[in-house]
């Protein structure tokens, strides 16, 4: 485990060399730039396959969330490391769509499970 669980920190995790960002906090600004930190910081002192944000516990997330969280993506992408998104609820889904991202680069999966089958090796369950 990397971040202890509290009110102003998500929970990031490792599993199997990929980090697991689980967002059950409301995302307030401050919030999402330490998740920008510490993934930033876990990703350059350690070997990572890549990083799976679950928005599964979240029930609404706005344009600023979402620009944030791509931003964070594309940091992450520039060190090497791909993201994935996962959980994403339907009716966030629908809400997002709407708005004006670019959703072109965005990896997604249904759930964790899947998202983390994008990082196993050749013939490797992560299960």
């Amino acid at each position: 485990m990397i971040q202890q669980s509290d009110n102003s920190r998500i929970n990031v995790a490792l599993v199997r060399s990929v980090l697991v960002a689980s967002l059950q906090v409301e995302p307030l600004p401050t919030v999402l730039q330490q998740l920008r930190e510490d993934l930033l910081r876990a990703v350059s002192q350690q070997h990572t396959r890549g990083v799976v944000l679950d928005l599964s516990g979240m029930s609404g997330l706005d344009t600023d969330v979402m620009a944030h969280l791509q931003a964070t993506t594309a940091m992450l992408k520039l060190m090497g490391v791909n993201s994935v998104f996962a959980g994403l609820r339907p009716g966030i889904v629908a809400a997002l769509s709407v708005l004006s991202l670019d959703w072109t680069a965005l990896a997604c999966e249904i759930d964790v499970d899947r998202a983390l089958l994008r990082f196993a090796a050749v013939g490797e369950s992560l299960a």
